[in-house]
């Protein structure tokens, strides 16, 4: 992934996570429309959400990828998804 899909992605889930959030627990929903229901596939195609019901939810390397700082690198990220990891 290059440095410009990383923050593409990370600003999508940040979006996601800022306009489709709905319960406390990271839940996604999309409500069914079509841009919400795209955005959720993608991150699901790269393992941030896991599908539950009508949108998603938060996977550790979602979790990491919202926590990370606006400065950060993709292996920046690489690395708390590691250390995500070995922790379970």
């Amino acid at each position: 992934m290059t440095e410009t899909e990383f923050h593409l992605l990370r600003s999508l889930a940040w979006m996601c996570d800022q306009y489709l959030s709905e319960s406390p627990e990271g839940g996604l929903d999309h409500m069914c429309m079509s841009a919400g229901e795209d955005a959720v596939d993608l991150l699901v195609g790269h393992g941030l959400v896991k599908l539950d019901g009508r949108g998603g939810t938060w996977t550790e390397a979602g979790l990491a990828l919202l926590r990370s700082h606006p400065g950060a690198t993709f292996s920046d990220f690489a690395g708390m998804v590691h250390q995500a990891s070995i922790k379970t």
